[in-house]
């Protein structure tokens, strides 16, 4: 059952995603398709038309293994590597520092978040 539930969550989110990519192409919109798809998606669970519980598996289980989509866009990049051979200084502070704070606001949601959700346990218990 728990596996159903995965496999639905993946082809929710996956389509999701595709049907985003085919209204930003059909729209001709200069917006990216996966952004849109992610505030379509908290949209959706914010007005509770689409459950978190449902969502959850399928996103923790591609978190999960996230280093794996990114070995492509490195064996990519090493094509470019004459390219921005120049400016691979500038690249790297670029990438360190964004990741810096992609992590610093990662955690402070997450955080914020996980208060949120006790807050609320809370409030029902009572």
């Amino acid at each position: 059952m728990k596996i159903i539930k995965i496999i639905l969550s993946l082809f929710f989110i996956i389509g999701l995603n595709f049907g985003c990519q085919t209204a930003v192409k059909a729209l001709n919109i200069n917006f990216p398709a996966p952004l849109i798809g992610m505030i379509c998606l908290s949209v959706l669970m914010y007005f509770k038309i689409i459950p978190l519980d449902f969502v959850e598996s399928g996103a923790k289980l591609l978190l999960d293994h996230i280093g794996l989509f990114f070995v492509a866009l490195l064996v990519g990049a090493f094509g470019y590597l004459l390219m921005i051979k120049d400016r691979l200084v500038i690249i790297f502070e670029i990438f360190a520092i964004t990741s810096v704070l992609l992590i610093i606001v990662t955690g402070l949601l997450t955080q914020y978040l996980l208060a949120q959700r006790v807050c609320k346990k809370r409030r029902l218990k009572r």
